[in-house]
């Protein structure tokens, strides 16, 4: 499984590091937090921050729910960016 190490949204590094496989994994398990087609109120920001919730637990992290959130959209703008650049 690959490993890196999560810099924080100030720069400094985190102590621990995320399981980007798992990680994606979860966020997948979840589609209320990037499936934009369901409705609304399946996806609204009570859910997403509970969700998020269940992921950082699972992840045993010392990570916010909002930098959890950051670094998803980190992970899938960089995919949606690597694959447009494929075609």
């Amino acid at each position: 499984m690959q490993k890196k190490t999560i810099k924080k949204v100030d720069g400094s590094e985190s102590m621990k590091t995320l399981d980007e496989d798992l990680f994606i994994s979860l966020v997948q398990e979840r589609p209320a937090l990037f499936d934009f087609k369901l409705a609304l109120q399946y996806r609204s920001k009570s859910i997403s921050k509970k969700l998020w919730q269940e992921i950082k637990t699972i992840l045993n992290t010392s990570l916010s729910v909002d930098d959890l959130a950051k670094k998803w959209k980190a992970l899938y703008d960089y995919y949606r960016k690597t694959k447009g650049k494929s075609r």
